[in-house]
Order: structure tokens, then C-alpha cells, then sequence
């Protein structure tokens, strides 16, 4: 007489896919684990030109505080030019101007 835990045992046996317990849960992780690899490449083929990566992100990043630093120098840049150009004492017009008054003297 078989106990109840062979008969539970048993009732895997009588498969004609697996003999065992064991070997049922085996061939049902391999499969859940062939089916995972599967769609998950099919995903990443669907999908690819509308996800984005950590890396391309990190690098977007970097570009956007390049840009920034670029922009806070060049505006540094531009506001020391001002302060020594009204440090400086006043210059006659100069240019387009300078010719105009000259022709009305004239």
C-alpha cells in the first residue's frame, strides 16, 4: 500500500510530460524562463525607438549643464565687458553717426 505522499507523488508520475514532481518543476521554470526571454526581446524590438536609456539620459543631462555653464560664462563675460566699458570715459560718436553730423555741418 502506497502512502498518501506517493500518491500525491504518483499523481505527477502519471503525466505523460514529466515522471516526476521534480522534473515538473523543472520543465515549468524552464519554460516560464524560455517564455520570459521571449517576449521580453520581442519588447525591446517593439519598443525601441520609444524607450530611452539610463545612459543616453545621464549624457542629455551632461549636455544640458555644458550648455548652462556656457551660457553663465558667456553672460559673465558680456557683463564685465559692460562694466569696463562704462568705467572708461565717453567716447565721441563714432560710425554711422559720427558721418551724419558731419554732413549736416557741412
Amino acid at each position: 500500500m502506497a502512502t498518501s505522499s506517493e500518491r500525491i507523488d504518483s499523481m505527477y508520475a502519471n503525466s505523460s510530460t514529466w515522471r516526476s514532481k521534480d522534473e515538473e518543476q523543472k520543465g515549468r521554470a524552464s519554460m516560464h524562463a524560455s517564455q520570459c526571454r521571449k517576449y521580453n526581446a520581442g519588447n525591446k524590438r517593439a519598443f525601441a525607438g520609444t524607450t530611452v536609456s539610463q545612459e543616453d539620459l545621464e549624457a542629455e543631462r551632461v549636455a544640458a549643464q555644458k550648455r548652462k555653464q556656457q551660457q553663465e560664462s558667456e553672460l559673465s563675460a558680456l557683463l564685465e565687458a559692460q562694466k569696463d566699458d562704462q568705467g572708461s570715459a565717453p567716447k565721441a560718436a563714432v560710425g554711422f553717426f559720427a558721418a551724419k553730423a558731419k554732413e549736416v555741418k557741412d
